[in-house]
């Protein structure tokens, strides 16, 4: 191939170096003069410089020219072997793109019988002996196999079709185990999540205005970070990150993601109906995550099949999935522990405030109208003493566009007088259970920046009013959201958001009977 190379570039460059220097000002072309005493110029200027290579481009053209097609190619080739090398440069040289057209019109021929799977179809053109059966998502289905070897196929670029699509299985099922793991570990978690968040909600939570919600949006939340965590692993991207020349890297990886994630919300849907019913009879809040969790693995295992059906939309999936190698070479597999932490962050997002709603502690995001002091709240003692009940609740702040915005509670606290007898009420803010445990060490790692940053960016995209609808998912605006911001995307968190005398009177009203609570309680 490096000889190939340089022979090519030899013969462009001689020729462009010949065919400049014949056309510089002044320089004879071999034509007599019309008058002998007209002196010949010499030219001042000197000959142009060419690079040593020619541009991709050009070189991709000239070697499609002269290079052999893909099926008469073997495994010798550096590009079959060298695991070192670049995943686009291989999947060039080695016309993987030919190879997968040639079978896929096999497959529209004579393929599609009706008793042949896609995957399956593909192997056999490429000659590999091993049937698959991608379509199912199980480590026996003959498309697990990682040590799968070039000489097994007829030919490099069939080798590298095929261990693609056993590396984007792979994927999947790395996936579908951490739906399992996460759910089962803020399953485990429940008793402790509700005391530390709801202690004074004996009932327990409601499944009906809670694990309905997860099944899409949350789904989406904890799809969308991991096919990124998946795709960062990628030897292609490592490789232009690390070259500094994929010059808008993260928005290249995103749309790889989101069509994945928007086929999977697609299917899941349609499905929604029928999940609901089930999840509003369960009467356990673990057991509904439970449910909720074995909708989440068949959305996956239902978008498995689909990728695979071998329908004109899926192949342009695969395909697009998998081209220029993104597949083809892994730096590692992202672990099912590193996975799972986006499901339970996902859980997490909607219990927490689930939580403290149905407690009826009045969690809300108080503006206080001021700015921040060097990147911290720092309100006045005068408005501390009037609308903090104790010190201790301006813990949970953060400052979003320099403004500084706290995360508190507006419900009525008994406490007993200085002689020990019962007392009345005190009138300030308080402390949301648990919110000093929303440090990013546990419960998925959801932090008070986190809850404050997306209740803001919801607030102030309904144009600064309360009551904005969840996120949408069958919006591709929101699946771009969702890639970038995760759970602070607008419509994750929707806490009601106002300044401390609206808070206050709405409490007030509706502490001492007078009026039934608002809408967003405790602000408008």
């Amino acid at each position: 191939m490096d000889l190939t190379r340089r022979i090519l570039c030899f013969i462009l460059y001689s020729g462009l170096t010949v065919l400049a220097e014949a056309t510089l000002p002044g320089h004879s072309t071999g034509i007599a003069s019309s008058s002998a005493s007209t002196p010949v110029t010499t030219p001042t200027s000197t000959t142009p410089s060419f690079p040593s290579t020619p541009p991709p481009i050009v070189y991709k053209w000239l070697y499609g020219l002269v290079s052999p097609d893909w099926n008469d190619m073997n495994c010798s080739l550096p590009a079959a072997t060298d695991s070192d090398m670049d995943p686009l440069e291989r999947w060039e040289q080695l016309k993987v793109e030919d190879a997968w057209n040639a079978a896929v019109d096999n497959w529209n021929t004579k393929g599609n019988d009706g008793a042949t799977q896609f995957s399956q179809s593909f192997g056999s053109f490429f000659e590999y002996t091993e049937t698959l059966f991608c379509e199912n998502l199980a480590d026996n289905d003959g498309c697990s196999n990682l040590q799968v070897k070039c000489d097994e196929f007829n030919h490099p670029a069939g080798y590298m079709i095929v261990l693609s699509m056993i590396w984007l299985e792979r994927q999947y099922l790395g996936i579908n185990s951490a739906i399992t793991a996460g759910s089962n570990a803020v399953s485990e978690q429940l008793s402790d999540m509700l005391g530390t968040f709801a202690p004074l909600k004996e009932e327990g939570l409601s499944v009906d205005n809670i694990i309905l919600d997860i099944i899409s949006l949350g789904f989406s939340l904890s799809m969308s970070p991991m096919w990124n965590k998946v795709f960062k692993e990628s030897k292609l991207v490592a490789t232009k990150i690390n070259n500094k020349d994929l010059a808008n890297e993260l928005g290249t990886v995103k749309d790889w993601v989101n069509p994945l994630v928007t086929q999977s919300i697609t299917i899941l849907k349609d499905t929604n109906t029928a999940a609901g019913t089930q999840l509003a009879n369960e009467e356990a809040l673990d057991t509904a995550i439970g449910t909720m969790s074995d909708q989440w693995q068949s959305g996956l295992n239902d978008s498995v099949g689909a990728i695979f059906n071998g329908s004109s939309d899926s192949i342009d999936l695969l395909y697009n999935t998998i081209k220029d190698g993104k597949f083809f070479s892994f730096n590692g597999v992202a672990s099912d522990y590193d996975l799972q932490k986006y499901v339970e962050t996902a859980l997490y997002a909607y219990l927490i405030p689930q939580a403290w709603s149905l407690a009826d502690e009045g969690p809300f995001i108080l503006d206080t109208g001021s700015d921040c002091v060097d990147g911290k709240a720092s309100p006045s003692e005068q408005y501390a003493y009037r609308w903090f009940s104790t010190d201790d609740v301006t813990d949970p702040w953060y400052c979003y566009d320099n403004k500084a915005y706290y995360l508190v509670a507006a419900e009525a606290k008994k406490y007993k007088n200085s002689d020990g007898s019962s007392g009345g009420i005190n009138h300030g803010f308080f402390n949301l259970p648990g919110a000093d445990k929303l440090d990013g060490s546990a419960y998925g790692g959801i932090t008070v920046k986190n809850i404050i940053n997306g209740t803001l960016n919801g607030y102030f995209s309904n144009g600064e009013k309360n009551g904005w609808a969840a996120a949408d998912t069958s919006d591709e605006t929101t699946i771009d959201d969702i890639f970038y911001n995760g759970i602070t995307t607008s419509g994750v968190f929707t806490l009601p958001v106002c300044g401390a005398i609206e808070a206050w009177t709405n409490w007030h009203y509706y502490s001492t009977g007078a009026r039934d609570k608002t809408d967003n309680y405790p602000c408008n």
